[in-house]
């Protein structure tokens, strides 16, 4: 992952700036998110939070129509999707240690009740 792309200067006279390109991010992750009884749930945004790195900026995702999502920036470990319009849904899932480029998370099941406010 190169990280951020715009990085905003205003360098002072006889000033340097070092900019740090990439981060330790080496995974890109595609999954399909769906209810508990498999039906898709459709253009939902959300988050992908580190949960072995606490201190880790979450990465934001979309779902699409089909309820696919991809998200990059993300290195081995556990991590817990939240959603913005359903606040109380989160699914756990892992990277496993050692895995480097497309990860396929398959598909993650809400858990049962879960609404979305509109």
């Amino acid at each position: 992952d190169l990280g951020q792309d715009i990085y905003p200067l205003m360098p002072a006279y006889k000033s340097g700036t070092l900019i740090v390109a990439g981060t330790g991010a080496t995974v890109s992750a595609t999954g399909r998110l769906a209810t508990a009884d498999g039906q898709p749930v459709s253009l939902e945004a959300g988050e992908a939070a580190s949960m072995t790195e606490p201190s880790a900026k979450p990465v934001l995702l979309f779902t699409n129509r089909d309820g696919v999502f991809h998200v990059e920036g993300l290195t081995p470990g556990r991590y817990q999707l939240r959603f913005f319009d359903a606040p109380d849904a989160k699914i756990e899932f892992q990277i496993p240690d050692g895995t480097t480029g497309q990860y396929d998370l398959k598909e993650l099941k809400l858990p049962p009740g879960t609404k979305f406010e509109h």
